[in-house]
């Protein structure tokens, strides 16, 4: 739950890990972005076995579920920067609680 946590956090501009990718968000995820990540890795985690979620069924489902949600700024446009590549410099980043 931690990690989830400081993923969306870090969208919005809050710890260290965020400090690369903050230049080009206008607007973070939503806590209901939170909430939908945590159901999917459930369902990532049930796919394959297991009564547990880990870091990996996070960062599995993470493109998916927060690609939509993350607002970029006109900076990024400008320097051809895309939602993935924001998303993966913070699974990058936001260290694993």
């Amino acid at each position: 739950e931690r990690y989830i946590v400081d993923l969306v956090s870090a969208t919005r501009g809050h710890g260290p890990a965020s400090a690369e990718a903050a230049q080009y968000i206008q607007v973070g995820v939503s806590p209901r972005g939170t909430l939908a990540l945590d159901k999917c890795a459930r369902g990532h985690a049930w796919m394959q076995g297991r009564d547990q979620v880990n870091a990996e069924d996070i960062r599995a489902v993470a493109h998916d579920c927060l690609r939509h949600r993350l607002a970029l700024n006109f900076q990024a446009s400008a320097d051809g920067v895309t939602t993935d590549e924001v998303l993966d410099s913070l699974l990058k980043n936001v260290a694993i609680a």
